[in-house]
């Protein structure tokens, strides 16, 4: 068996530069960039992780969104701002990712012919899942925007007992929202994803040597849903988003299941 991928290993595969960019808002780092294959493929829409931190930056899943395109599927890969970028943390990481889903689709609905399908690994992963759930649950205006299905990929879902932890991810998340779960009640309930049995086509894979984000997490989450859960032998946290390990098959048999 192989060893598990990490962040550095990311950065060191080979990728396609996207060859199409949007910008959704005024901040350099409110973009969202294409890597598109033809107007009649589906459409997925990724937000890279990195525990909300500005140290980690979009790069680290073109290599991911290169192969997702080489199955025929189109891919918009978005970046926003984070803790320690001016404006991000609450709210403005949260309002960047409507704003850009919300711009990328009024840009681009006329073009496409397909559904969306919304994809976040790790922090992107928690932010995939709560704008989702809060799309269904008509908790933010979705402005005709459709999701069809919802991956998380090593998903952040549990706010509050990250929170307690005390790795500098978990800390990340009493940063975001500035401050704890006591201090900060109502945060942690508006940033959590909604856990409802309406909820529609989320489908959540874990790492089982995943020592970041623990399968706990989607425990947590499809305790009141109806979410899917998926666990990948052997596959650790970066595992899920590097498309030369193992754990690439099953993501790949998820998205051509459609």
């Amino acid at each position: 068996m192989s060893a598990p991928t990490t962040y550095p290993d990311l950065l060191q595969l080979e990728y396609e530069q996207p060859d199409q960019k949007l910008h959704y808002g005024d901040d350099p780092l409110q973009f969202v960039e294409g890597w598109v294959h033809d107007e009649a493929a589906p459409t997925l829409f990724m937000i890279h992780g990195g525990c909300w931190l500005s140290e980690y930056d979009v790069s680290h899943v073109r290599p991911l969104c290169t192969a997702v395109r080489a199955l025929g599927i189109n891919v918009w890969s978005l970046e926003y701002r984070r803790i320690g970028n001016p404006g991000g943390g609450w709210p403005g990481t949260f309002e960047d990712v409507i704003a850009g889903l919300r711009h990328w689709h009024r840009s681009l609905a006329a073009e496409r012919q397909r559904g969306l399908w919304l994809a976040g690994h790790s922090a992107g992963g928690h932010l995939a899942v709560w704008a989702s759930t809060r799309l269904q649950n008509g908790s933010v205006d979705p402005s005709g925007l459709v999701v069809e299905k919802t991956l998380g990929l090593a998903a952040i879902l549990d706010l509050t007992g990250y929170a307690a932890g005390d790795s500098d991810c978990e800390k990340a998340t009493v940063a975001l929202l500035d401050g704890s779960p006591a201090e900060r009640p109502q945060r942690y309930i508006k940033a959590a994803p909604i856990r409802a049995q309406t909820n529609r086509g989320i489908t959540l894979l874990t790492g089982e040597e995943d020592t970041i984000v623990g399968p706990e997490h989607a425990s947590w989450f499809i305790a009141e849903s109806s979410a899917d859960v998926i666990d990948i032998e052997g596959a650790g946290h970066f595992d899920l988003v590097n498309p030369f390990a193992p754990a690439f098959s099953t993501l790949r048999s998820v998205l051509l299941s459609a």
